[in-house]
């Protein structure tokens, strides 16, 4: 099913290869395909031809992060607020890359501004009462009941372990 989508995309870039998304969605193929090299190639097409698109940049970040190039997968998250300082999606994804790398309260910051932007964004509470937990050991249960209560189920392992005692 994904070579048909990826064809049919193949298609629609030969026909429309001056319409950028034409090449995002067939780097949103290969993103799923695991062609991470391609996959940034295509979404770079995209952005030259809609240089603003925050979302593009993001999936590079995230080709970047699986290729553990971490400096340029943050100055794909940067690029991206740069061009849309509102879009809580590429807070969250920066926020668990700084985590990843250790970097505790610049995830948290960066979850927090998720979450003023979209305050049912359940995974960001979940991410930042698990990084609350392990950078400070002080309590992220609130965060992680607010996760449980917008239907995050994967919060509740946390809070039986950290916060029912």
């Amino acid at each position: 099913m994904i070579d048909e989508a990826f064809q049919a995309i193949n298609d629609v870039v030969k026909k429309f290869s001056d319409y950028s998304n034409s090449y995002f969605q067939r780097g949103y193929i290969k993103y799923i395909k695991l062609e991470y090299d391609n996959a940034i190639d295509d979404f770079v097409k995209s952005l030259n031809l809609l240089p603003n698109e925050p979302v593009a940049y993001v999936f590079i970040a995230l080709c970047y992060e699986v290729k553990k190039d971490y400096d340029k997968a943050l100055s794909n998250y940067e690029t991206s607020l740069a061009t849309n300082s509102k879009n809580a999606f590429t807070y969250f994804y920066k926020g668990k890359l700084l985590g990843t790398l250790g970097k505790y309260q610049d995830a948290i910051y960066n979850y927090y501004q998720a979450l003023i932007i979209s305050p049912e964004y359940s995974e960001a509470y979940y991410f930042r009462g698990l990084t609350k937990i392990i950078e400070t050991e002080m309590s992220g249960c609130a965060d992680l009941k607010a996760a449980y209560n917008l239907v995050y189920k994967e919060a509740y392992k946390l809070i039986l372990d950290y916060c029912e005692k």
